[in-house]
């Protein structure tokens, strides 16, 4: 459980550190602003930003679900040995 609980920390922090990144660099290309470029998608650097929160964004549902359906098998675990604890 260690190994497993260290791999969704490396995770979870590399997605965390990811996104904190991507949102400091908004305002510092311009993208935050509001002009005739930003509003008819012209920036391209704005863009790239705008499509890498995306597929992060898809990628933390997937990590989440995965770490969900962990717990989930790990409690089942649990209860099983309960169950067949209290039944011998």
């Amino acid at each position: 459980m260690f190994e497993e609980m260290k791999y969704i920390i490396i995770g979870f922090s590399t997605l965390m550190i990811i996104n904190i990144m991507i949102q400091y660099s908004y305002p510092y290309f311009g993208c935050t602003d509001l002009s005739i470029t930003n509003v008819f998608r012209g920036n391209l650097i704005c863009v790239a930003f705008t499509n890498m929160n995306y597929h992060i964004q898809n990628f933390q549902i997937q990590f989440y679900l995965a770490i969900a359906g962990l717990l989930m098998n790990k409690s089942n675990t649990i209860i099983q040995n309960i169950i067949k604890f209290n039944m011998e």
